[in-house]
């Protein structure tokens, strides 16, 4: 997950819907300046979230990285198995 992904997102959401982006942004203002100690806990509440959702897509992304490498290394015909060792002997 990319940041800049979001916030080209964003920007593609309000030059799409230049109104809905301005009654958006109005009802969030409205709300802080009416009820700001609910407004902040809930962003509080939605920060917590999508910072949750992004480790956990974060992790995803690291643990399909690692299988396709191991599939990639497992499936390899260069992979060469050596003859097993003789065992040394110390007499």
């Amino acid at each position: 997950m990319d940041f800049g992904k979001l916030i080209d997102s964003a920007t593609i959401f309000f030059h799409s819907y230049p109104y809905i982006g301005a009654a958006l942004v109005v009802a969030a203002i409205v709300l802080i300046y009416l009820k700001p100690k609910a407004m902040f806990k809930l962003m509080a509440a939605v920060a917590i979230i999508v910072a949750m959702i992004y480790v956990g897509a974060f992790l995803i992304g690291l643990t399909k990285t690692g299988i396709d490498e191991q599939e990639k290394f497992l499936d390899s015909p260069q992979i060469k198995v050596l003859p097993p060792m003789a065992p040394d002997r110390a007499n």
